[in-house]
């Protein structure tokens, strides 16, 4: 049975919009074989180079929390500050209804592995099938998701993962580590959970527990989530899967009280294929309670990309007016989720920012949509 976690102190979970594309660090091992028992032992990992993925592996859309088109022709959209010191900085940590904003990466020069979400379940795996007499390591994956870490040195959390495996194997299998990169795609920090190469016909879960206190560099943006190495046996192929539910990322911070590092997506209905459809944000008037420090709001697609500039509110005034545009067509294909992405601190409860704003579709061939759009950030 599958374990379910509740976050301590009452954190407040969030679900956001899927990574789009996106670089891999290919993250190279020093590898030491220890023959007994045919084990090998993993002593360090270091970044070393890097390879494009494009396009990702886009899992099933997920729900919007707002709708616009004929049928719906304005939004309202709530965000609320933390009201904890201690939070989960992952967002849809299970996997419910969606694994945004959670995304696959790869470096997988052989096509040997994919990755699957089971919906019914409420989990994602990685599958790979990989032949025997290749060079030992034949690919990397990874479920991964980015975050935000405040100014904390206190950084932990869990995972509930288990694996099936078609055979038994004397050199071969799969090494499994819970990992932090950073924005660069440098690892950071990471934990083997196992190595993997005893054969199980059938998933069994268990939780690992991790601990990256004092282990990063600083405050910042953050890329973590479960990484597979793929390795041959010289000797037999094999099959295996990593099934991944439930992570968690704590951080204890006085500081977060007040944060807002939240998503919110808008589904845009009935657009018709245009190839430069794009879309923006301009305030048109905005009230506050006098105990907000800041707050940012931009636009990102369901490819990642985010608009430059970004509203920005600062000390009683609006200091950027406008979002740059998202673009939401490609080719003729409407990608027509957008993600209000909304960072800022909030001094106290009732404290609040409400920008009424117009949400700007155009088509580039003279047909321009304006829609009403209201976000309201509020600490509760």
């Amino acid at each position: 049975m599958r374990r379910r976690h509740r976050t301590p102190g009452g954190g407040r979970r969030t679900q956001v919009g899927v990574k789009g594309f996106f670089q891999v660090f290919l993250v190279l091992f020093l590898l030491q074989l220890v023959v007994a028992g045919g084990s090998i032992t993993v002593i360090a990992p270091t970044s070393l180079s890097i390879e494009e993925v494009s396009p990702p592996v886009v899992f099933q859309p997920g729900d919007a929390s707002s709708y616009i088109g004929p049928n719906s022709t304005s939004a309202y959209v709530y965000l609320y500050g933390s009201q904890t010191t201690t939070v989960d900085v992952v967002s849809n940590p299970g996997f419910t209804g969606t694994p945004d904003p959670w995304f696959y990466a790869e470096n997988d020069p052989y096509g040997l592995v994919s990755a699957a979400y089971d919906v019914a379940g409420g989990y994602v795996y990685m599958t790979g099938s990989v032949p025997a007499y290749w060079p030992i390591v034949l690919a990397v994956s990874g479920i991964l998701q980015q975050v935000t870490i405040p100014a904390t040195s206190t950084v932990y959390g869990s995972v509930d993962w288990a694996y099936t495996l078609d055979t038994t194997l004397l050199f071969g299998g799969v090494d499994l580590y819970v990992v932090v990169l950073d924005a660069n795609w440098n690892i950071v920090a990471f934990q083997q959970i196992q190595f993997i190469n005893r054969n199980r016909n059938a998933p069994a879960w268990r939780t690992f527990n991790f601990d990256f206190s004092g282990q990063l560099p600083g405050p910042g943006s953050y890329y973590v989530g479960l990484l597979a190495y793929w390795r041959a046996d010289f000797i037999t192929g094999y099959t295996a899967a990593i099934y991944m539910d439930n992570f968690h990322l704590y951080v204890d911070d006085p500081s977060l009280y007040g944060a807002v590092v939240e998503r919110s997506a808008v589904r845009i209905v009935n657009l018709h294929a245009v190839i430069n459809w794009t879309a923006s944000l301009r305030v048109e008037s905005y009230s506050y309670s006098g105990l907000v420090n800041w707050v940012n709001v931009s636009l990102t697609n369901v490819l990642g990309y985010e608009s430059n500039p970004e509203i920005s509110f600062r000390e009683g005034i609006i200091v950027s007016n406008d979002t740059g545009p998202a673009q939401l067509s490609y080719s003729g294909s409407i990608n027509d989720t957008l993600y209000l992405t909304v960072e800022g601190d909030l001094d106290a409860p009732g404290a609040f920012l409400e920008l009424n704003m117009t949400l700007v579709l155009d088509s580039g061939t003279g047909v321009v949509l304006e829609y009403p759009l209201v976000l309201r950030v509020e600490q509760p």
